[in-house]
């Protein structure tokens, strides 16, 4: 039997949405305002930022009675932290809050600091659970992933794809919605509910039991060297990652 495997790394929420440009009542100084550099980014989306990583780093930051606000820019590589007025920036609680994610980050200086200010007052960025939107691009990304090859196998009419395309979306956005703990998307368990599903909605197109099998390979899996499992000989692992 055919399979398709889609390439899982610490799967996330991204997306393209329209958002208000950030408020800029805040002072234009270094005393308090700090950008830092992070790795928030889409694996599958590589230009966007990720929703699922930087939420609850957002949400603590923001618990600080020091920290005013938080932001995260679009791409996913600074992190915009506004002091309160008065108060003087702690490094050590934003290390400690970076640290119980398991993530790190540097503090923009000199000029990249100079460009953020700018960016800060120009550009679109997510302040806090504001990222939950980044969740419809990714989504669409991953459902692109398995219904594509079903299309170009001539397994899933042209006609069916759109409709089956939405359903799969409409799937992984809920799930991304409702998922409050991340360390879920390391238990092959929770992503064997998402094969049975996207195999259930599927058959209702192409008939029971004419569905590939389907595996979210995580990124300690043998995905990329998999041989090519398909009638047209092309490799089932996806170069890009769906972060």
């Amino acid at each position: 039997m055919k399979k398709i495997l889609i390439p899982l790394v610490a799967l996330s929420l991204c997306a393209w949405v329209s958002v208000s440009f950030v408020n800029t009542s805040f002072n234009d100084t270094k005393k308090n305002i700090n950008f830092l550099d992070v790795n928030l980014v889409c694996g599958a989306a590589p230009d966007i930022g990720c929703g699922s990583r930087s939420r609850p780093i957002l949400v603590d930051l923001e618990k600080e009675k020091a920290i005013k606000e938080a932001w995260l820019n679009r791409k996913g590589t600074v992190v915009a932290v506004v002091w309160e007025e008065g108060t003087q920036p702690d490094i050590n609680a934003l290390t400690s809050i970076f640290k119980k994610h398991s993530k790190e980050f540097s503090v923009s200086e000199g000029k990249a600091l100079k460009e953020q200010l700018r960016s800060f007052k120009t550009d679109k960025w997510y302040k806090g659970t504001d990222v939950n939107e980044l969740s419809n691009e990714e989504a669409g990304v991953i459902a692109s992933k398995l219904i594509d090859p079903l299309v170009e196998d001539k397994i899933l009419s042209k006609e069916d794809a759109p409709k089956l395309f939405k359903e799969v979306e409409a799937f992984i956005q809920n799930e991304f919605m409702v998922l409050e703990d991340v360390s879920l998307l390391k238990d092959r368990a929770y992503w064997q509910r998402w094969e049975k599903a996207f195999t259930e909605m599927g058959e209702k197109y192409v008939g029971e039991g004419n569905m590939p099998e389907l595996q979210m390979c995580g990124p300690k899996s043998s995905c990329k060297k998999e041989k090519s499992c398909s009638s047209t000989k092309k490799s089932c692992c996806s170069k890009s990652k769906i972060n």
